[in-house]
C-alpha cells in the first residue's frame, strides 16, 4: 500500500492498496464466475423491485472453486492455513488496512474481530443500490461491526457510496479501499451508474468474534 491515506466522520479511505492488475484480476474472475452461472441478482435471491436495488453479485469461496492466478500471488502466503494465492494476497492487503483503521479508531484493539469473506458485485448503467440502508441487522448482520469495500475500476461523476448523516459521496476510484462503521450511524447507498461502464466492487464485514 503506497498510496495516501484520509479519515472523516469514522470513514477510513486508502489509496492504490494492491499490485497494479489485482483489481482487473478480480473483475475477470467475477466475469468468469457469471459465464459458469454462480452468480446471483437482487431479484433473484431477494424478489425486490428494481426500484429499491439492483445489482448482480456472488461470493468468491475458494474451497469450491479455482481462481485464475495473479501473476505475483507467489509472493502472498496465508500464515493461517498456509494456503498461497489470490485470497491470501487480497486479505493482506485488507488486513493493511483494518490496522491503519484502529491506529486511528483505537478502542476497535479491545475487541475479537475476524473477517473472512470476499463478496464481489457487479452495477450496471442504470442499477445502483437506491434505499439507505446499514449494514448491522438481524441474525448473520448483527455481528458486523466494520464494512469494507474496495473499488475494482473507476466510475466517472457516478456510482458513489453516498453516507446519510456524514453528507458525503465517495466516488468509485480503482485499487481504492473504504472502511466503516457497519452500525446505524452511518447509513448509506450506492448510487445510480451511468454511462457504459459497469461498476465492480469487492465487499464485505469484519465480524465480532
Amino acid at each position: 500500500m503506497n498510496g495516501a491515506i484520509h479519515y472523516k466522520e469514522f470513514i477510513g479511505m486508502y489509496e492504490n492498496v494492491y499490485p497494479d492488475g489485482f483489481c482487473r484480476h478480480f473483475i475477470d474472475e467475477f466475469e468468469r464466475s457469471s459465464n459458469e452461472g454462480v452468480t446471483n441478482n437482487r431479484q433473484q435471491i431477494e424478489g425486490c423491485h428494481k426500484t429499491l436495488k439492483q445489482d448482480e453479485f456472488t461470493f468468491l469461496n475458494y474451497k469450491n472453486q479455482s481462481p485464475t492466478p495473479f501473476n505475483v500471488e507467489e509472493n502472498s502466503r496465508d500464515y493461517n492455513t498456509g494456503e498461497w494465492g489470490v485470497k491470501a494476497l487480497f486479505f493482506e492487503g485488507l488486513q493493511r488496512c483494518f490496522n491503519h483503521y484502529c491506529n486511528q479508531y483505537d478502542a476497535l484493539r479491545q475487541l475479537e474481530i475476524r473477517c473472512n469473506n470476499i463478496k464481489v458485485q457487479k452495477t450496471k448503467p442504470g442499477e445502483g443500490y437506491h434505499v439507505w440502508h446499514c449494514e448491522q441487522g438481524t441474525e448473520d448482520g448483527e455481528r458486523r461491526i466494520v464494512t469494507y469495500a474496495l473499488y475494482l475500476n473507476t466510475i466517472v461523476d457516478a456510482g458513489e457510496t453516498e453516507y446519510l448523516y456524514q453528507k458525503m459521496r465517495i466516488p468509485p476510484i480503482e485499487n481504492t479501499v473504504v472502511l466503516w462503521p457497519a452500525s446505524y450511524t452511518h447509513p448509506h447507498r450506492g448510487n445510480v451508474v451511468y454511462g457504459e461502464e459497469a461498476k465492480y466492487i469487492v465487499t464485505g464485514w469484519f465480524y465480532l468474534e
